[in-house]
């Protein structure tokens, strides 16, 4: 008889074992609390659009034309169309920075063997793959590269900046301070 109760328990959850199927899906239910925000990520490193900077680049203006020409092979017809070119002189050292923007014409603090006063005029000339810096009428003074006590003064370098956007900018291009936050030079 036990054994007959037995099988008749196996068979009968056999059977309820079978017939069981999934139902249908219920309705959804209602939407939970929003969880805390996941932490930041790790920023990300900061673009200059396509900006090209020299290095600082030694100059000797030349007696007889006075000017001397700076090869920038990145300088097209399509930046100097659409984009910016921007000139600089460090009349300080690289580890005592006093930047101008050029065109400068200005009078330098100084005086010549002659006291005479000392005027800074250098204009950059720019076209396809080079950059001329022209001094100006009324310089006396020649604004060369000047190597002393380990240091260099008086070094030029060039900014590049495609066109993208037609738009207009809050950056004074003239300051170098502006433009070195902007397009995160290094010195």
């Amino acid at each position: 008889m036990r054994k007959i109760k037995f099988l008749a328990l196996v068979l009968a959850a056999s059977v309820f074992v079978v017939s069981c199927q999934k139902g249908d899906a219920g309705p959804a239910g209602a939407a939970g609390a929003t969880g805390p925000a996941g932490p930041a990520g790790p920023a990300g490193p900061t673009g200059t659009a396509n900006v090209i900077y020299s290095d600082w680049i030694d100059v000797t203006f030349s007696q007889a034309s006075f000017s001397d020409t700076i090869n920038a092979a990145q300088l097209t017809s399509d930046i100097l169309a659409k984009g910016e070119v921007k000139v600089y002189v460090n009349i300080g050292s690289a580890d005592n920075v006093n930047v101008i923007p050029l065109p400068v014409s200005d009078f330098f603090y100084g005086q010549d063997d002659n006291n005479n006063n000392l005027i800074l005029s250098v204009q950059p000339i720019f076209s396809v793959g080079m950059i001329v810096l022209q001094l100006g009428y009324g310089g006396t003074f020649l604004p060369n590269t000047i190597p002393a006590n380990g240091k260099k003064y008086f070094q030029y370098r060039y900014i590049l900046i495609p066109g993208g956007v037609k738009t207009t900018s809050k950056i004074d291009w003239n300051n170098y301070s502006q433009v070195k936050t902007y397009l995160n030079l290094q010195n």
